[in-house]
């Protein structure tokens, strides 16, 4: 993992959300897509969007335990 995030820098991203857990297909579709959609429809940075999209996981009971949303952290 670590070799393919520094891939992605050397490549000029600037940001990344990985992960060295195991994480849910399903779940992560779901908050992977929210994020995105509240980065572009509501214009949040991606911090706050991650943050938001927590919260909603963790008001909804099919994702409101932590092995569900608390793997995703927003590094810059």
């Amino acid at each position: 993992m670590v070799g393919l995030s520094q891939a992605f820098l050397v490549a000029g991203s600037i940001s990344m959300s990985v992960s060295l857990w195991q994480v849910s297909d399903e779940s992560t579709k779901e908050f992977m897509t929210g994020l995105y959609l509240l980065v572009k429809k509501e214009g949040l940075s991606f911090s706050e969007a991650m943050s938001k999209m927590k919260r909603n996981f963790i008001k909804n009971n099919k994702w409101k335990q932590p092995f569900y949303w608390a793997r995703f952290n927003a590094e810059r």
